[in-house]
């Protein structure tokens, strides 16, 4: 498609009605939202896309549904990691008693 047909984020989010945040937010939390062409470091779509952009922005649940599934997925990572590290503890202090007396 040529680069002239392409539209860009800029231009997308002013006909969708939503800023920068908000769409970067629904990219990161929907599934199936149609992928950007990328020339340069600058994202554009397909005017094809249009509907189905829309349609991922209304299947959208907002900022809170998306920080709350951030915070549970650090809280999931950082339990992990203390999970980790006091099974490393525990496996560290325990020693197996010499019982040959090789010592």
């Amino acid at each position: 498609m040529p680069q002239d047909e392409l539209i860009p984020l800029k231009q997308v989010e002013g006909e969708l009605g939503v800023s920068r945040s908000t769409f970067w937010r629904a990219r990161q939390a929907v599934k199936g939202f149609p992928k950007p062409v990328e020339i340069q470091k600058r994202l554009f779509w397909s005017p094809d896309d249009l509907p189905a952009l829309r349609d991922a922005i209304l299947s959208y649940k907002g900022r809170i549904a998306f920080e709350g599934d951030r915070r549970y997925e650090r809280l999931r990572a950082e339990k992990t990691a203390a999970f980790k590290q006091k099974r490393l503890k525990r496996q560290a202090k325990f020693e197996h008693p010499d019982l040959f007396g090789c010592d």
